[in-house]
């Protein structure tokens, strides 16, 4: 594993492995692609993105989990990102053994917009952290409490950014609950400080102010 021992031991899955080649640098950055260390014995790197170092001569295996920056490039914050992000990802699809994704949508615009030959594309679904096993009943109402939850809710995580667009499901969930008439929740747990108030703002526009809670980002490592 390449990587930074110290991040990547906070993660039960790489607390006992060996072989960890230290590789501290930024992602995107110039020293990641001009100092990414070699393994001189490897038959192939699997890259978990697809940020692949333009020098690599080795084979190596490529995951993209989603085409988001192409196909809605008005969330990428400059055109250089944008045509960075086209020019790395366009490369590592081209040269890569096979390419892995994590959902079938993914696959199908893999195949549709970049023209990956089908065969050439797997999809493997994200794997699920151990720390996200079922809890005892009273460990479940302790933590509701601690967090002043109701007993029944809608739970969506994420942070705030355009393509999540937690907007529009507040206001979806406005309009089901006043035809369902439900007494259902919305809880978003992970959006900005800052995105809060325009959270709860819609949530008062759709007259639903006090059925939408927002909480904090939350390390599910803890």
């Amino acid at each position: 594993f390449l990587g930074d021992p110290q991040l990547l031991r906070e993660y039960p899955c790489f607390r006992d492995a060996r072989g960890l080649v230290r590789a501290s640098m930024p992602v995107y950055g110039v020293r990641e692609q001009l100092m990414f260390p070699r393994v001189h014995d490897a038959d192939a790197y699997h890259f978990p993105h697809y940020n692949v170092p333009f020098g690599l001569r080795r084979p190596f295996f490529v995951t993209v989990h989603d085409l988001i920056h192409l196909l809605f490039p008005e969330f990428v914050a400059s055109r250089p990102k944008r045509w960075l992000g086209r020019h790395v990802l366009l490369r590592a699809v081209r040269k890569a053994l096979a390419l892995f994704t994590v959902s079938e949508r993914s696959r199908r615009d893999l195949v549709e917009v970049l023209g990956v030959a089908p065969e050439r594309v797997v999809v493997v679904p994200n794997a699920v952290s151990e720390t996200f096993r079922p809890l005892s009943p009273e460990a479940m109402e302790l933590a509701r409490s601690a967090m002043d939850l109701p007993q029944r809710f809608l739970l969506a995580v994420g942070i705030n950014k355009p393509h999540k667009n937690l907007r529009f499901l507040v206001e979806a969930f406005c309009q089901w609950r006043r035809r369902a008439g439900s007494d259902m929740r919305l809880v978003l747990c992970g959006p900005r400080l800052e995105d809060k108030g325009e959270l709860l703002a819609t949530a008062a526009e759709g007259e639903v102010a006090g059925h939408v809670i927002v909480l904090p980002y939350m390390d599910h490592r803890r």
